[in-house]
């Protein structure tokens, strides 16, 4: 069984996006966060044989239940542990391992809207022959990780929210003789000039499905050009 997961933060402003923030203000990041999530929430549900929201704070818990019953498909909505984001991640990954079904889990972040179904398949795909998977940022992270078959120690001693994570991972990885892939490289929205960026693939690139984020990223984008 290939299990799918996203973690998620609720989109109260001043709490998400805040680089981006500084540009648009806070009202607008948390729009455009939270329509990045529903897009990614409803585009990808097609992936995988399951599908979790893993959210945070855990008060949020009807929002997100609401989130995830808004798509055809279900998605089962769990709270994320409190900790360090690699303690989160472990959890994540070791709980849906506890499933003896589950042979694969990939677990993405809400930050990257251009993350289609095809490249989550193409990461349950790489496991196939590969212990872990990872989905390179252009500033050093990763939209994306995965493992086959059990989970792998690969979050200690990785100093997030720093561009040296992928290498880190990397470097972890090699040490431990762990087979891995590399996805191609996409963007996190973090800073208005990858929201601009973004506003731009969502033009030039549209798709049906894409309305509703493409509405407010467009809004978003005018604002602040305007000033």
């Amino acid at each position: 069984m290939d299990h799918l997961g996203i973690f998620a933060k609720f989109w109260t402003p001043g709490k998400v996006k805040t680089r981006l923030a500084a540009t648009i203000g806070d009202v607008e990041s948390a729009s455009v966060y939270h329509a990045m999530l529903n897009y990614l929430v409803d585009n990808l549900q097609t992936v995988g044989d399951q599908r979790t929201i893993a959210f945070t704070p855990q008060t949020s818990q009807p929002s997100f239940l609401e989130l995830g019953a808004s798509t055809d498909s279900t998605w089962q909505c769990v709270a994320q542990v409190d900790g360090s984001l690699g303690q989160r991640m472990t959890h994540f990954f070791s709980s849906a391992f506890s499933d003896s079904k589950t042979r694969n889990v990939v677990l993405i972040g809400s930050d990257c809207p251009t993350i289609t179904p095809d490249l989550c398949r193409d990461a349950f795909a790489a496991l196939q022959n590969n212990d872990v998977v990872l989905g390179p940022t252009f500033d050093g992270g990763y939209y994306l990780v995965g493992m086959s078959n059990r989970f792998y120690d690969v979050f200690s001693g990785i100093t997030y929210s720093t561009e040296s994570v992928l290498g880190q991972t990397i470097k972890k990885l090699q040490a431990d003789q762990r087979a891995f892939a590399l996805l191609p490289q996409l963007q996190d929205i973090d800073e208005f000039p990858q929201l601009f960026d973004l506003y731009k693939t969502l033009t030039d690139q549209r798709q049906p499905n894409q309305s509703a984020l493409l509405s407010i990223v467009q809004d978003a984008v005018s604002s602040e050009r305007s000033k």
